[in-house]
C-alpha cells in the first residue's frame, strides 16, 4: 500500500478520536470546544498536516533525485569516455552515493552482476521513485547502450540538458516563494481584521441587543458564522493555490491548509470567549 494512503487512513482514525475526545468529553467541561465552528476545522487541520507533510517529503525526495541525475550521468560519461562499457560504469558508480538514486542504481547493478545485459538491466529505471526525469534518463541510457556509438557524448549532453532544467526549476521556486509569502500575509491580514471586528464591533452590539437599531442576536451569530466560514474558505483556497504554484499538487498545500485552519480556529475560539 502507498505510504501516503496508509498515513491517510491512520490520520482519519485519529481525527475521529479527536472529534470524540474534544467534542463529547472536553465539551462537558469546556462547552466552547464542542462548537462545530471550532471543532471541525481544527480536526480537519490536524488531519491535513501529516498528509501534507508526507507529500512534501515525497516531493523533496523526487527533487533531490532529479538534482542528482546530472552528477550520475557525468560520472558515467567520464567512464564511457575512457572506453569503459556502460555495464562496468554502473558497477563502478554503484560504489558512490547519489542520494535517492542509490536504490535505482543498486537494482541495475544487481542485475548486471547476475549477468543481465545493461539494456535489460535498465528496464524500469526510475519506476520505484516514480520520477519522470529519472525514467527519461534511464530510457536514453538504454538507447545509448543499444546503439553503442558516441555513448559518452550522448550521456554528457543529457547531463547538461537535465542540469539546465534543474537550474530553471530552482529559479522558479525562488520566484514562487515570494508569491507564497504574499498569500500567507494576505490571509493573516484578513484574520486580524475579522478578529478586530469581532472584538470591537460585535462586543458593542451584544449589550444593546434590545435596541430597535441593533442587530438581533441571531443575526449577529449568523454574521460571525459567515466571517468564520470565510476565514476557513480562504485558508483552504490559499493553501491549495500555494501547493499548485509551488509543486503543481494540491496535496502539497495540505500542510499550509492544516496549519491555517488550526491557527484560525484557535484564534476564533479565544476571541469568541472574550
Amino acid at each position: 500500500m502507498n505510504p501516503l494512503y496508509r498515513l491517510s487512513i491512520t490520520v482519519f482514525a485519529i481525527a475521529f478520536l479527536l472529534i470524540f475526545a474534544i467534542g463529547f468529553v472536553g465539551g462537558r467541561y469546556f462547552p466552547d470546544l464542542a462548537n462545530p465552528i471550532f471543532l471541525y476545522p481544527f480536526v480537519l487541520g490536524v488531519l491535513l498536516i501529516p498528509i501534507g507533510f508526507q507529500k512534501r517529503v515525497t516531493l523533496k525526495n523526487l527533487e533531490e533525485a532529479d538534482r542528482k541525475i546530472p552528477e550520475l550521468l557525468r560520472d558515467i560519461s567520464d567512464y564511457a569516455m575512457f572506453g569503459v562499457p556502460l555495464s562496468d560504469a554502473f558497477l563502478r558508480v554503484g560504489k558512490n552515493s547519489y542520494g535517492p538514486l542509490d536504490a535505482e542504481i543498486k537494482a541495475v547493478r544487481s542485475k548486471v552482476l547476475m549477468g543481465a545485459p545493461i539494456e535489460e538491466a535498465l528496464d524500469g529505471f526510475g519506476s520505484a521513485l516514480n520520477s519522470e526525469n529519472v525514467k527519461r534518463a534511464g530510457f536514453i541510457l538504454k538507447k545509448a547502450a543499444e546503439t553503442g556509438s558516441n555513448t559518452s557524448d550522448v550521456i554528457s549532453m543529457l547531463s547538461e540538458f537535465i542540469n539546465q532544467i534543474e537550474i530553471l526549476r530552482e529559479q522558479r521556486k525562488v520566484e514562487m516563494a515570494n508569491y507564497d509569502l504574499i498569500l500567507m500575509i494576505s490571509f493573516a491580514v484578513f484574520l486580524i481584521v475579522v478578529a478586530i471586528i469581532d472584538l470591537r464591533f460585535f462586543s458593542v452590539l451584544r449589550p444593546s441587543s434590545s435596541s430597535l437599531l441593533s442587530f438581533q442576536g441571531a443575526s449577529t451569530f449568523l454574521i460571525e458564522t459567515a466571517f468564520a466560514l470565510a476565514i476557513y474558505g480562504e485558508a483552504i483556497g490559499i493553501g491549495a493555490i500555494i501547493g499548485i504554484i509551488r509543486d503543481r499538487s494540491v496535496l502539497s498545500g495540505f500542510l499550509e491548509i492544516g496549519g491555517m485552519l488550526m491557527v484560525s480556529s484557535m484564534i476564533l475560539l479565544i476571541i469568541g470567549g472574550l
